[in-house]
């Protein structure tokens, strides 16, 4: 039942990231791994084995030069790298 479940939130997640990458173009600079926790003490789910939790930190960058990141509010105020991208803090997780 859990894994029913598990899988349903992981499509609907993919889902949901599908359609937001549609609405602006970003590109990730660097992921930072904080911590691995078991799930459900280690519990193993058929042959897949046993599931993670990823705890951690996204930065990323956005060009507010290209017209499909023109749509974010103010974007072309913020600041930026020495790239001309606006950077996100990093307090983005995963």
């Amino acid at each position: 039942m859990i894994g029913k479940w598990l899988w349903r939130g992981l499509g609907l997640g993919a889902i949901a990231a599908a359609l937001l990458a549609g609405a602006a173009q970003a590109r990730v600079t660097n992921l930072e791994i904080l911590r691995r926790e078991p799930v459900l003490a280690g519990k193993p789910f058929g042959g897949a084995g046993a599931y993670e939790k990823l705890v951690g930190k996204v930065h990323f960058a956005l060009d507010p030069r290209l017209a499909i990141n023109r749509g974010i509010v103010d974007l072309d105020l913020a600041p930026r790298n020495a790239r001309a991208r606006w950077r996100s803090p990093p307090t983005s997780s995963c």
